[in-house]
């Protein structure tokens, strides 16, 4: 049961992740799309056809924030009680570990059991810290897509500076809405354990 709750939660990091990759190469490639049908379509249907494509654009922006924002408010419970659930037992395996007998067995059962623990959360702080990597390369990828070229256009630029704007609010998935998922605080999710226990101890 445990396991396919983790496997939901983490193909659900991982389709908001693409969501915003897919994104990043939409928008990458409407300035090919510009430079295929220069010579062959006027400007004024070349503007129109920008401005049709970057609407669609921020309304799949628009879409994956949404989904961002439904991850995070149907599972962000599920990740502070893994953040939780780690910290609390990365500290019982260290108790273990200086507590039990030191037989072979015992220690290997022992950092098998740890090693699997800290794979799940660096699992969820790895996909966490994707999302936002991805969604704060939109931003870029929006810069980038051709606009300038069309630079006659008013109606144009406000609509890419308002696509930009909208796309520099940071999407941060985290746990207890304090620890934002990433790759540093994975380190310091390590860091309470082991202060915990050396507290505890």
């Amino acid at each position: 049961m445990m396991a396919a709750i983790d496997c939901l939660a983490f193909c659900a990091l991982v389709f908001v992740e693409y969501k915003f990759r897919v994104l990043q190469l939409y928008f990458g490639e409407l300035k090919a799309k510009y430079v295929i049908n220069v010579g062959k379509k006027s400007s004024a249907q070349l503007i129109f056809e920008f401005k049709k494509c970057l609407i669609v654009g921020m309304k799949f922006h628009e879409n994956a924030l949404w989904c961002a924002s439904s991850v995070q408010y149907s599972l962000g419970n599920l990740y502070s009680v893994q953040i939780f659930q780690s910290i609390a037992l990365v500290v019982l395996c260290l108790i273990k570990l200086v507590v039990t007998d030191h037989y072979l067995i015992y220690i290997v059962a022992n950092m098998v059991y740890l090693a699997c623990v800290l794979i799940l959360t660096a699992i969820y702080m790895k996909a966490g810290g994707d999302i936002t990597y991805e969604a704060s390369m939109i931003s870029d990828s929006i810069f980038y897509s051709g606009w300038e070229v069309m630079a006659a256009d008013r109606e144009l630029r406000c609509l890419c500076v308002v696509a930009i704007q909208r796309s520099n609010v940071p999407v941060i998935m985290s746990a207890f809405r304090v620890i934002p998922l990433s790759y540093s605080n994975f380190i310091s999710v390590l860091r309470y354990s082991y202060s915990f226990f050396a507290v505890m101890y």
